[in-house]
């Protein structure tokens, strides 16, 4: 084989592999020495040489592997020692995917993958790596299958570059979809915040006009009193008639709570002497079979509200989850400084920044998607009648609206509620004032607002 053999007798095929090829001693395999090539042989390795593209002979049984200037490159680490080398010890992580292609096209088959992923150790550790693979046979003189031609096309990168763009496309999608979601809960939250709005520039104004009427009333009945001090009769029905009146009247103020029109007295205050100034009337209210756990910061920011209503809207959502379990369980009144970023306050009535977020947390029967969405509208209570006025979530949006801030509802049908009332860091200094409405250990006077609130939750 003269173009083996001889250099300068193939200079079109001259190349690294060439050069080894020639200088093999192949009288050690089966192949015999490089001058006794079968003429089909060594014209296959002349056109595999001249080959761009990474190919190998697995010749004979054995499957001795002769290979190309592209397949060196291709086999790293591995060569030249694959040179000469029966393919199964040559990639021996693999002898059992190769000895079933020596096989095959030994007995006239072709076999080709696409893609197909393999773990070579090229440089010396185990890799994952994707190929092109086809397989073929090669005849010997006598026209009957000797060797395998095979054509290696490495697709690793192409293959990750695509598993790539599907992990990259599949992101998308998903933040897309959380975006549409987001949107749509934030319009929803704006739609609901506009409904309430509405709601209570109507109940406003009819409360304002209402309460001017009951005084007019209240004013002629307390006439109509002195004018018959000694009938009885017109007595008795006077005081039922201001009774009545002044009914009305909570009944207006609450309303104006929840349109934002009460009177509040506002001061600097620390939430964390929340539990000083409520936890026994708490605890009365609730009763014994209710726990109650206060977790409030250590460092808690302050926050500028009336605390007399403050306190009044935390009775009145701990009064309701005591009801939704029914008198038993465990209440927590949970408090902590946050800042909102824009993405928190999207479709909200609230601003960017920092506020003290206090929470009352039950585990109770719950809401429905249904009935959270109308939590909030007065006159509006899933109790039975004579049990509720509807009026005790609508007075507590009220006064953390008009007090700055945002409140929140979260429920679920057998998993309790959660209320969250947002109110602004006050930077200013805490008024310290004596706890003149907080009840003595003794059981001393209860303050006016107390009785009033025991009514309204009532």
């Amino acid at each position: 084989m003269q173009f083996l053999s001889n250099p300068h007798g193939c200079e079109g095929w001259a190349g690294e592999m060439a050069r080894r090829i020639r200088a093999f001693d192949w009288s050690t395999t089966d192949l015999g020495a490089i001058e006794d090539w079968s003429t089909s042989l060594a014209c296959t390795v002349q056109m595999m040489l001249a080959s761009p593209v990474p190919m190998v002979m697995l010749w004979g049984q054995a499957g001795y592997m002769i290979y190309n200037d592209s397949y060196s490159v291709f086999a790293g680490g591995r060569h030249p020692k694959l040179l000469g080398m029966p393919v199964e010890l040559g990639w021996p992580e693999v002898a059992d995917f190769n000895r079933h292609v020596v096989d095959t096209c030994l007995a006239g088959g072709t076999l080709s993958f696409n893609n197909k992923d393999l773990i070579l150790s090229r440089n010396g550790k185990p890799e994952t790596v994707w190929l092109d693979l086809y397989y073929s046979p090669v005849a010997g003189d006598d026209q009957r299958p000797a060797g395998v031609l095979a054509i290696v096309v490495e697709t690793t990168e192409l293959v990750k570059s695509e598993q790539m763009r599907q992990e990259l496309t599949h992101n998308l999608e998903q933040r897309v979809a959380a975006e549409v979601q987001a949107r749509s809960a934030a319009e929803e939250q704006l739609r609901q915040s506009q409904k309430l709005e509405a709601i209570g520039g109507l109940t406003g104004g009819v409360a304002h006009d209402f309460n001017n009427l009951l005084q007019v009333i209240a004013g002629n009945l307390h006439l109509l009193a002195r004018h018959e001090p000694e009938n009885a009769q017109i007595q008795r029905r006077v005081a039922a008639a201001i009774a009545a009146v002044e009914r009305g009247s909570k009944l207006s103020s609450q309303l104006l709570a929840f349109a934002r029109r009460q009177p509040l007295s506002p001061a600097v205050y620390n939430p964390q002497r929340i539990y000083a100034g409520l936890g026994e009337l708490l605890q009365r209210a609730l009763g014994e079979t209710i726990h109650i756990d206060v977790q409030l910061p250590q460092d808690s920011w302050c926050i500028n509200v009336d605390r007399n209503q403050l306190e009044n809207a935390l009775l009145n959502l701990a009064i309701n989850a005591r009801d939704a379990m029914k008198g038993e369980g465990v209440i927590r009144i949970t408090g902590e400084n946050i800042i909102l970023n824009p993405d928190d306050c999207a479709g909200k009535s609230i601003k960017p920044g920092e506020y003290v977020r206090l929470a009352v947390i039950d585990t109770g029967v719950g809401m429905s998607e249904t009935t959270l969405k109308r939590a909030f509208e007065p006159f509006f209570t899933t109790k039975r009648e004579g049990h509720g006025t509807g009026l005790g979530l609508s007075m507590v949006f009220g006064f953390v609206r008009q007090s700055g801030g945002h409140v929140e509802m979260w429920s679920e049908e057998g998993k309790g509620s959660v209320v969250q009332m947002y109110f602004p860091h006050c930077l200013e200094p805490e008024c310290v004032e004596g706890d003149v409405d907080q009840v003595s250990p003794s059981g001393g006077r209860k303050p006016s607002w107390w009785s009033r609130t025991m009514k309204a939750c009532a």
